[in-house]
């Protein structure tokens, strides 16, 4: 199974460097979405835990993002304010 990096679940940083402020996050999202890449999401839900996804991004737009979970090829909606990290997939 994969594993999301360390800085996704809120650990301390690894290589590759990730998105750090909220627009890198938000850059690299967009990149995804332009190249069709595989990326880690953390992001706070509902309860205030935090979790992490591998997804496709597919759309951003009105404050969410939608990707497709590469797990269960689920198409999911992510709030914009609650995602806290984005890194490409290697």
């Amino acid at each position: 199974a994969r594993r999301a990096p360390a800085v996704v679940r809120g650990g301390a940083p690894t290589r590759p460097v990730p998105a750090h402020t909220h627009s890198d996050a938000l850059a690299v999202l967009q990149q995804a979405i332009r190249d069709k890449a595989l990326v880690w999401v953390g992001y706070v839900d509902a309860h205030g835990a935090t979790a992490s996804r591998l997804v496709r991004p597919v759309s951003i737009g009105a404050g969410y993002l939608r990707a497709e979970d590469e797990r269960t090829e689920m198409l999911h909606t992510f709030a914009l304010h609650r995602i806290t990290a984005a890194v490409l997939e290697e």
